[in-house]
Parts: structure tokens; C-alpha cells; sequence
């Protein structure tokens, strides 16, 4: 009983650890983006390594949020799966 106890407990702790990095990923991609972030941006985190996913219009978008996340205390590692739609309204310059 006193180990399942625990266990609950150290899953309690592991998931309020990943929802406070969650928190400060967003607040450093608020505060540190050029632009207003993807609607489609999802943001998930296990054991330090934050999984982003949804779409971006273009690579420097999904660089620029990947290395914001990277430089979050406490993450370890990226996992992202960003992906690139372009817009297609837009005629290119040429």
C-alpha cells in the first residue's frame, strides 16, 4: 500500500513538473517572438523533453520556436514536429 502510495505521489510531482515547464515554454515563446505564435502550436512535455507539434508557413518559424523552447530552463531536449504549410494565398516574388 505505502509503495503504491509513492508511486502516485513521484506521478503527481512528475506531471506538475511538466505542466510548470509547459508554463514557462509558453511564457518564453510570449515573450521573445518576433511575431503572434501559430494558432495550431501544441505544446506537450515529458521528462524534459518537450514535444511541439501543429504548422508554421515557413522555416523560420519553426526554427525560431525551437530554439526559443531549447533555451527554457529545464528542457532537455526538443522533439519537434512542426510542420511547414506555406500559405497559399500569397503569389511569390520574383
Amino acid at each position: 500500500m505505502k509503495v503504491q502510495a509513492a508511486r502516485l505521489a513521484e506521478k503527481e510531482t512528475s506531471a506538475a513538473k511538466e505542466r510548470a515547464l509547459v508554463k514557462s515554454v509558453i511564457r518564453n515563446l510570449k515573450s521573445n517572438a518576433v511575431a503572434d505564435w501559430p494558432a495550431s502550436l501544441r505544446i506537450g512535455a515529458e521528462s524534459g523533453v518537450v514535444h511541439l507539434s501543429g504548422h508554421v508557413s515557413m522555416q523560420a518559424e519553426k526554427q525560431m520556436i525551437e530554439e526559443i523552447v531549447r533555451l527554457t530552463a529545464g528542457v532537455v531536449s526538443v522533439d519537434n514536429r512542426i510542420e511547414i504549410v506555406p500559405c497559399s494565398g500569397r503569389k511569390a516574388i520574383s
